[in-house]
């Protein structure tokens, strides 16, 4: 798959070009990349893809990243990760702009109802060493305050 730049990139973005550009620049580019991330995301053979990974988040999650590392070597990023990481910042470098991004479009996240001194839910993990499940109650101290923070591995 292709995708149309609209403007003239240099041939390579690397990140002295990326710390260069201004704000509008950024921006700018940040829109080119989400436009093309929607674009292949939803092409026919890529929504293929996704269909017989189904739901394990560890062939997703692998799939995006693929899909990001092209867009981001299509538009010029040498290492392709700096496009990557430009691409996941989008929403809290340009909110407005991410807003146009799949991801963001059909999230599945949402927040969550515990608060200080909720006793903690026992959920199962997925061990990034192996994948491998482990149970979040198992995994922590038997005594002492706890501090939990969830976040996207992606």
């Amino acid at each position: 798959l292709t995708h149309a730049i609209e403007a003239p990139l240099p041939s390579t973005i690397d990140t002295a070009r990326l710390c260069a550009l201004d704000v509008a620049a950024v921006r700018s580019l940040l829109a080119r990349l989400v436009a093309a991330e929607e674009a292949l995301r939803l092409a026919p053979c890529v929504q293929a893809v996704y269909s017989l990974l189904g739901e394990g988040e560890g062939g997703l999650n692998l799939w995006t990243a693929v899909l990001q590392t092209h867009i981001a070597r299509a538009h010029g990023f040498s290492p392709p990760s700096l496009g990557v990481q430009l691409l996941r910042s989008a929403a809290t470098l340009a909110p407005d702009v991410a807003q146009a991004a799949h991801y963001v479009r059909f999230n599945r996240c949402r927040s969550g109802t515990l608060s200080s001194g909720c006793a903690l839910p026992d959920v199962i993990l997925a061990r990034l060493s192996d994948g491998g499940a482990v149970s979040l109650l198992d995994s922590l101290p038997a005594a002492g305050p706890t501090f939990l923070l969830a976040a996207s591995f992606t």
